[in-house]
């Protein structure tokens, strides 16, 4: 059996996971919400009154609601999840500066990204903004003049209630290690009880090229750092999943014919390895998901407009036989300004 582990509920920038992983939250091509059963891909619900999923509990699901003709405001949703996604509270707008751009999803108009937590009672979002360049001729000096704002909102889970307030200091992990935070500012990153990082060397004499995973503790009492490599190869080409818990890696030159090496990151184990192509569409995935003993790509397809189209692609995690697909939102390409 697949290790089963809970990760963080957010899966693709336009879908989440429930707390048991068996059901998926995504942004529709109808601009709504679907609720898909991820181990089969039956749409088990669709909603129009909200558009992107933020945060699910078993009994109700948190969504954004995209406010037409007022670029800098929101509303939140509290869904009900045994009454097929009604709202149970629509919050007031949360409204922002005026030059801030809250978009449909992260793209090159959107110059405002907020991080979404919870505790008993209240949902927090936790807000940053940077406005961008919109043409002309720039020096640092007038670069380092445009506006940037960040803070803080809380809303009351049961009434929807709206409070401003101002930004807090970022969690530090281990903050009696003074090492560890200058570990993750430099490539490291977390991977369950463990701060990794990898490193690829090229070794002239062999004329191959080394992936070597060096892995330490959080615990400040038990910081030994250990390095594993982890394959080595005339090509190497890796991808990490969504939570940062697995790596894929392959060290084959075609790109339709790849053997891959999936290795858990938190152990430095190799799991399993699998012999099906990755590319699809004639496009590498835009992101990666290992649970359910299933893999789940997310590809990003060109269509006759100027959109992409997102498709969830599932696999068998072991056979690599494909289980389902399914078109989730479009998303419209935007023309870079003068």
């Amino acid at each position: 059996m697949f290790p089963d582990r809970q990760v963080s509920p957010m899966v693709w920038p336009i879908g989440i996971l429930d707390p048991d992983r068996q059901v998926g939250y995504f942004s529709s091509i109808t601009d709504g919400i679907d609720a898909i059963d991820l181990n089969d891909g039956r749409r088990l619900w669709a909603t129009n009154d909200a558009f992107i999923p933020l945060l699910s509990s078993d009994n109700w699901l948190i969504a954004q609601i995209i406010i037409p003709d007022r670029s800098n405001s929101i509303q939140i949703a509290k869904l009900d999840l045994e009454r097929m996604g009604r709202p149970i509270w629509v919050s007031e707008p949360i409204i922002f500066p005026d030059w801030v751009i809250v978009d449909r999803f992260p793209c090159y108009r959107e110059n405002c990204r907020f991080q979404v937590c919870k505790d008993r009672t209240h949902l927090y979002l936790d807000w940053q903004a940077q406005d961008y360049f919109k043409g002309g001729t720039i020096s640092l000096v007038h670069f380092q003049d445009l506006p940037q704002a960040e803070g803080r909102v809380r809303l009351d889970l049961d009434r929807g209630e709206i409070e401003m307030l101002p930004p807090v200091a970022p969690t530090v992990i281990a903050s009696n290690d003074p090492d560890l935070d200058r570990k993750l500012t430099g490539g490291w990153w977390i991977a369950g009880r463990n701060v990794v990082f990898l490193k690829t060397d090229y070794l002239r004499s062999e004329q191959v090229r080394k992936l070597d995973l060096i892995t330490c503790s959080i615990d400040p009492e038990r910081r030994v750092e250990k390095i594993v490599e982890l394959v080595r190869g005339k090509q190497l080409m890796d991808f990490t999943t969504v939570d940062r818990l697995y790596l894929l890696v392959s060290t084959d030159p075609y790109p339709d014919e790849r053997h891959w090496s999936i290795f858990d990151l938190e152990t430095s184990k190799l799991l399993h390895t699998i012999d099906y192509p990755l590319r699809i569409y004639d496009t590498w995935p835009q992101a990666i998901s290992i649970f359910n003993n299933k893999i789940y790509l997310l590809f990003q397809q060109q269509t006759a407009t100027p959109a992409t189209q997102n498709i969830l692609v599932v696999k068998d995690f072991y056979t690599g036989v494909s289980l389902w697909e399914y078109q989730l939102v479009v998303e419209p390409i935007y023309p870079v300004p003068c």
